[in-house]
């Protein structure tokens, strides 16, 4: 395939990106309505990924269609490897345009952050790229288990103390998840100051930022074309 120019390669970008994300989803789905949603939208993203001007579109259609009903997980994970895949040398050709646009786009939600005085000023900002990160990085669910294990032995660790009774159901799995996003997220945001180093304002840690995307194109595919819904 010739080199695609950006415009070009964006919308493959797009279709991967939301393919990792059926993926991801589909992997912890907890109901069959659940999965069904996620494979329909993954039959979609994997259809526009093939050539409709193929003599055997049809057939190729009919196929990804058995696919997906007889394994619909490692169909869709397929995919998102392949797409990666065919992805990578046109991503590298673009790393700085792509880099730019999704700085830009998480800087210009930081700039809402303005005001500095208030205690709560950074808690903010993080909240801001939340969104993004939440999207474009995998973070596992920890099942109950494995939370109230971890809680106990924060506990015993840092009181000194030994651990008695039923501390069973303690955690919040999902609540601990978006900690662990929120302190992702906090690595990505850097304070902006002034010559008396006073924090002036929030902006992206643009020597991190770059380094993941450079990485990743999944993770900055994601990024490059997700937007952040407009609050109400």
């Amino acid at each position: 395939m010739a080199d695609r120019s950006l415009d070009e390669l964006v919308d493959e970008m797009a279709r991967v990106g939301q393919l990792e994300q059926v993926r991801r989803g589909y992997n912890e789905a907890q109901t069959e309505e659940e999965k069904d949603a996620l494979r329909n939208l993954g039959y979609k993203a994997l259809a526009a990924g093939l050539n409709n001007q193929s003599e055997t579109f049809d057939e190729e259609l009919d196929v990804l269609a058995d696919n997906l009903d007889k394994n619909p997980y490692n169909r869709i994970s397929e995919g998102v490897q392949n797409g990666a895949r065919g992805i990578i040398k046109d991503y590298e050709t673009h790393l700085d345009a792509i880099y730019e646009r999704i700085e830009s786009k998480l800087n210009g939600e930081l700039s809402k952050i303005t005001d500095m005085d208030d205690e709560r000023s950074r808690f903010k900002a993080v909240n801001s790229i939340l969104f993004y990160f939440a999207r474009a990085l995998e973070v596992s669910k920890p099942n109950q288990e494995e939370l109230d294990e971890q809680i106990v032995n924060n506990v015993r660790n840092g009181a000194g103390i030994s651990v008695t009774g039923n501390y069973a159901g303690v955690g919040n799995p999902e609540k601990a998840r978006q900690i662990t996003y929120r302190l992702l997220a906090g690595k990505y945001v850097s304070e902006d100051k002034d010559d008396d180093g006073k924090t002036i304002g929030y902006k992206i840690n643009s020597e991190e930022l770059k380094e993941l995307v450079e990485k990743n194109p999944l993770v900055g595919s994601i990024l490059y074309s997700i937007e952040k819904p407009e609050e109400k």
